[in-house]
């Protein structure tokens, strides 16, 4: 007997949707035989990057400083090429050591005792007695020797080579090359991450931009599930994949205590301890961390889902990255998104 005004689509969608509570009922009651996940045997979990040290840090590379030209260094002279046919101590093919021919100046100085010799007045010149006396005065002193052959061309040679020679400047001690800078200290790796590290209040920096992202995760995933109970995913999706702010870490030894003050939720755990329970928002849940490699990794089991989050320090401690992966059985593929923290 038909429901009077109840088509077969709203009867399918009563049914599907009474269906989906009881099973929901049903995988609370199956929470306790989940097998245990462990959240290290994920590869994604080794996909996420922390940087050398096991923090997020980027360390500027020391660089050596490129040799520049430097136009206020001139050139050494020393190193001039040659140009057409010209170098350092030759002009125009002849070598610069050999002495250049006697000049006409050096000639005429070279000829003065002969014509000074011509000019003297003989006895018969007419002067009378003060002839005489001026040949008797020169009869009475020796004569000058006659210059040795060659003596005069050597003397002028000499006085040429003395006029026409001149020494060239000194060259100028070469430039010294300058000393290359020294290289710049490289920054000492960043200590590795503890768990202590993560111990602080945390509150959301991520701006507009990351949440538009998780709302468009959200919708991503919605879309996937049947049209029918669409609406109901969303609805469930936006409770418990949300921004919590802020958000309280304490870590003592290896006792770890969280609290979202937005949600009111709260739990504590032994890190690489056994599993335990929790409830979030009324929903319980299986609960692990482990941590490796400076990434501290919680994993939350729910029967129909399965949520890992990554927390991820930066080198100065000041920052804080989490990743965030539900896998669920009404989703083709994981829903993945990534929240950031400052330090309060």
């Amino acid at each position: 007997m038909r429901t009077p005004g109840t088509s077969s689509a709203g009867r399918r969608a009563t049914v599907l949707m009474l269906g989906l509570l009881l099973s929901t009922a049903a995988c609370k009651d199956k929470l306790e035989e989940l097998p245990e996940v462990d959240p290290l045997d994920d590869p994604w979990v080794d996909a996420i990057d922390t940087g050398e040290g096991g923090a997020a840090a980027e360390v500027a590379a020391a660089v050596e400083p490129a040799a520049v030209d430097d136009p206020s260094v001139e050139a050494d002279p020393a190193d001039a090429v040659a140009v057409d046919g010209e170098t350092d101590g030759e002009t125009d093919g002849e070598p610069a050591g050999e002495p250049a021919a006697p000049s006409d100046d050096a000639a005429a100085t070279a000829e003065a005792p002969k014509l000074a010799a011509a000019n003297a007045p003989s006895p018969q010149s007419g002067q009378g007695g003060s002839g005489e006396k001026a040949v008797a005065a020169s009869a009475d002193e020796p004569a000058p020797a006659d210059p040795e052959p060659g003596a005069e061309e050597a003397g002028s040679e000499a006085g040429s080579e003395a006029g026409s020679e001149v020494e060239p400047p000194p060259e100028p001690a070469p430039l010294a090359e300058p000393e290359p800078e020294p290289e710049p200290a490289k920054p000492a790796p960043p200590p590795p991450i503890t768990m202590a590290d993560f111990s602080g209040t945390w509150t959301y920096s991520g701006g507009s931009a990351q949440r538009a992202k998780l709302a468009e995760a959200i919708e991503a995933a919605a879309m996937e599930v049947a049209g029918i109970i669409r609406g109901i995913a969303r609805k469930r999706l936006a409770k418990t994949q949300l921004i919590e702010d802020p958000v309280k870490i304490s870590v003592s030894g290896d006792k770890l205590d969280m609290t979202w003050k937005m949600t009111g939720n709260s739990m504590s755990v032994v890190i690489d301890g056994p599993t335990t329970t929790m409830k979030y928002s009324g929903d319980k849940y299986k609960v692990r961390v482990r941590q490796k490699k400076g990434k501290m990794i919680h994993v939350f089991q729910a029967p129909d889902a399965t949520k890992t989050i990554v927390y991820v320090l930066s080198s100065d401690r000041k920052k804080l990255t989490v990743h965030h992966k539900l896998v669920a059985d009404q989703l083709e593929t994981p829903m993945t998104y990534k929240v950031s923290y400052t330090r309060k």
